[in-house]
């Protein structure tokens, strides 16, 4: 008889974990922020953020656009998507080829400060075929460590201990103030390729 329910307490489980991630809804487009483990950085600090959903299965197109002060590193389920650098220089990645429509997914991104402001801003895009759009975008709803185990930008890594970001200021706000439009990443372009780094505003 106990045989019989080890295998059932590991599917009850599995199906808890799924259950607990949130669904991305409709909604009116929201503006993202820029985000930090806290509102006081610390040179060469590196800071590890992560934000999981559940996207419906009729999905036509998915971009990423990301930027941070100064240096991220994105995945997306796992997948290394590459770098850039500069808060002035967002860049945007077509991701279709690696969510799970219909499933949990999972953004990650290493953060890195060199000195003085540090921030990271993310905005998700989805469209679905009925032409439905959907989003996520970087907020106090990301959790985020200065710690970085095995594993960490993957689906399967169990994320709730880790503390909420900090947001520092909406796209747009001080320090950093507007921005130019998103360089469209080729993805048969090497995958470390960025722009020169500008300096802090």
């Amino acid at each position: 008889m106990r045989r019989s329910l080890i295998p059932l307490c590991l599917i009850l489980a599995a199906l808890n974990a799924v259950a607990d991630v949130p669904s991305i809804a409709e909604e009116p487009p929201s503006t993202p922020s820029w985000i930090w483990k806290s509102a006081t950085p610390r040179e060469n600090e590196r800071v590890y953020f992560r934000r999981e959903f559940q996207l419906p299965p009729d999905v036509a197109n998915v971009s990423v656009t990301v930027v941070c002060d100064d240096r991220y590193h994105l995945f997306i389920n796992g997948h290394d998507l590459g770098t850039g650098n500069g808060w002035h220089c967002p860049r945007s990645y077509d991701v279709l080829p690696w969510i799970k429509p219909g499933g949990r997914n999972v953004i990650a991104v290493e953060g890195r400060n060199e000195k003085g402001n540090a921030g990271m801003a993310l905005e998700f895009h989805v469209t679905l075929k009925d032409g439905k759009k959907l989003q996520v975008v970087s907020d106090a709803n990301w959790l985020c460590s200065n710690e970085a185990p095995e594993a960490w930008q993957t689906f399967d890594f169990p994320s709730p201990s880790w503390p909420r970001a900090t947001v520092i200021a909406k796209m747009g706000g001080s320090p950093w103030g507007e921005i130019k439009k998103p360089e469209p990443i080729d993805p048969a372009a090497p995958a470390d390729k960025a722009p020169p780094k500008q300096q802090d505003p």
